[in-house]
């Protein structure tokens, strides 16, 4: 996939990515279970390059892992919410980027929303968006944890 981004894109950090930096031979290092290279270009990106976007993408849900796990230690309770819209093949990117942003905000201006939060103890919220593209065109979606002063049930 990198080979192939390197043919479409005029971006020297993508082009390079992956690549020999040129000063020193590229080495293989092992750390117990984990390996690496050294040696090799990164562009860093974690939207476009497939490559850099795993690491990044691999590094921030261990991030964030860790800091639910421990905010559910502490007492803390956690949501795992992932917001969707409909759209169709169709539908351009940004059009339905753009409607689940505007849901997103306007369902979280409701009164209703806003007193069940202040009633749970809403403490904010993590949100990862992931796009990806199948039968039905792209498909725009967020992936959310929320935090909360106290374990959350639902009423009966």
């Amino acid at each position: 996939m990198r080979n192939g981004l390197r043919d479409v894109t005029t971006n020297r950090r993508l082009r390079t990515c992956g690549l020999p930096l040129g000063v020193s031979d590229v080495a293989l290092i092992q750390n117990g279970d984990h390996h690496r290279y050294s040696g090799l270009e990164t562009c860093g990106s974690g939207w476009v390059c497939p490559v850099c976007s795993a690491k990044i993408r691999f590094r921030r849900a261990d991030e964030i892992s860790r800091a639910i796990a421990r905010a559910i230690e502490a007492g803390y309770g956690a949501l795992f919410v992932t917001r969707t819209i409909p759209h169709t093949a169709e539908d351009e990117l940004r059009t339905t980027l753009g409607y689940l942003a505007e849901g997103r905000r306007w369902a979280s201006s409701q009164k209703m929303v806003k007193r069940a939060r202040a009633e749970a103890g809403y403490l904010g919220c993590i949100t990862a968006k992931e796009i990806t593209r199948g039968n039905n065109g792209w498909h725009p979606h967020t992936h959310d944890v929320e935090v909360f002063r106290e374990p959350v049930t639902p009423k009966a």
